[in-house]
């Protein structure tokens, strides 16, 4: 990791863990100057120095409890980003695989969102990561068939006080595509379980999870670094 961008990045995130959730807005939030132009956000580098930062530290220290909120907060503004994007940066798919490291089943719903955000976001944030999460396929077709309340779609979401995530647009887009909460809990259920079966159908197991989220490179910050700071 270069030395300044890696100062500047563990500066960033020492900064954002002491400080309160209602000022990371300020600091690592999607906001462009242009609506339009999804480009013009002002944020875009400072989130791609965090997320590297915490990779750093996710391979010297496994992961914070303290920092699942933060990166769940980072990955609904990458997924904002990219909602008005035409493109996928590796930002979408490095926060992605950072919360999938957690073996969460409720993160599965932020990673399925993230994946939705545009055309090219579902080829660049891979469904392995969701099955990691969930702790592997059978385990994650079980969450989503049994346990899952739609409540865990916008769990750790912003206050009233807080701009909107995009998951929680995402899902009153949902209901009012659907009719009602149930509805649309139903048919989201129904769409991740359809794809659930397809890819078993396929040929994915989890040792191809396991063998694709663990691969070395993806445990390279100076990889991602690299990748982040030249697209």
């Amino acid at each position: 990791m270069d030395n300044d961008n890696g100062n500047s990045s563990q500066t960033l995130l020492t900064a954002l863990r002491e400080s309160p959730k209602s000022t990371w807005s300020s600091q690592v939030s999607f906001n462009p100057t242009n609506e339009s132009d999804p480009a013009t956000d002002g944020n875009l580098t400072t989130r791609h120095r965090v997320l590297v930062a915490l990779h750093s530290e996710s391979q010297t220290r496994g992961q914070s409890v303290e920092d699942h909120p933060l990166l769940l907060y980072l990955l609904d503004e990458e997924t904002r980003y990219h909602t008005k994007a035409n493109h996928c940066l590796s930002s979408l798919s490095l926060a992605s695989y950072l919360l999938s490291l957690y073996r969460r089943p409720h993160d599965i719903w932020a990673i399925w969102i993230a994946r939705h955000s545009n055309f090219d976001a579902s080829k660049c944030v891979d469904m392995h990561y969701i099955y990691y999460a969930g702790g592997g396929i059978e385990q994650t077709r079980r969450y989503v068939a049994e346990d899952a309340k739609f409540t865990d779609v916008v769990e750790g979401m912003a206050s009233d006080d807080e701009p909107a995530s995009e998951r929680i647009s995402w899902w009153e887009w949902m209901v009012n595509q659907s009719g009602d909460d149930e509805d649309a809990w139903v048919e989201l259920k129904a769409h991740v379980l359809e794809r659930i079966e397809m890819d078993k159908k396929y040929g994915m197991t989890d040792e191809k999870v396991s063998k694709f989220v663990e691969e070395s490179w993806r445990k390279d910050t100076s990889r991602w670094e690299e990748v982040l700071y030249t697209e």
